[in-house]
């Protein structure tokens, strides 16, 4: 059944309240920053709670003491690391558990290119400005023997709901966003 525009505008508001770091109980806070009636804020706050069941954990470790301990099945925290040689990493763990699901299918290693960016960092190499590196829920990724079509094909398969997927020349951007993007696919 088709979404009514209604429908549609509260989904995406709450989507992007909800990646921003807003949740249900900030509903107050909401209605007097977005200057929005109670019916539109109400409506917004009961899809944040839909979204908050989705339980998404990022997970903070430090390289000097956790760069070898396993994330998932497949990885380590050295593998998400930023390139600046920065201590701290974030790991989304439903992005890791995507990651993993993907190398169990394509029965190949799966290198991340790019995983927790810094601010500083992401701003280096170009990054958007509220990317979702710099949260530690993204990953720039390659299979070798695969192309990124391929490898977004799959991906797409494993999250056909939610989720950022962005195929590039060489490699393939995923990311744990709430509403699913497609880019290339």
């Amino acid at each position: 059944m088709k979404k009514s525009f209604y429908e549609e505008e509260v989904e995406n508001c709450a989507s992007a309240l909800y990646d921003g770091g807003w949740r249900s109980d900030e509903r107050d806070e909401i209605q007097e920053e977005y200057n929005l009636d109670d019916e539109w804020t109400d409506a917004i706050c009961e899809k944040l709670k839909e979204y908050e069941g989705l339980t998404k954990m990022i997970k903070c470790y430090i390289m000097d003491t956790d760069a070898n301990e396993n994330v998932g099945k497949h990885f380590k925290v050295k593998e998400f690391a930023c390139k600046d040689g920065s201590q701290v990493v974030f790991i989304d763990s439903y992005l890791v558990s995507i990651l993993d699901i993907l190398r169990n299918q394509v029965g190949k290693p799966v290198y991340i290119n790019s995983g927790y960016r810094t601010p500083t960092r992401n701003k280096a190499v170009g990054g958007a400005k509220y990317s979702y590196h710099m949260r530690g829920m993204a990953a720039d990724i390659r299979v070798d023997g695969m192309t990124a079509k391929e490898i977004a094909n799959k991906l797409k398969k494993i999250i056909p709901s939610g989720c950022g997927i962005i195929v590039y020349n060489t490699w393939v951007h995923i990311d744990t966003r709430t509403k699913a993007y497609r880019k290339g696919v």
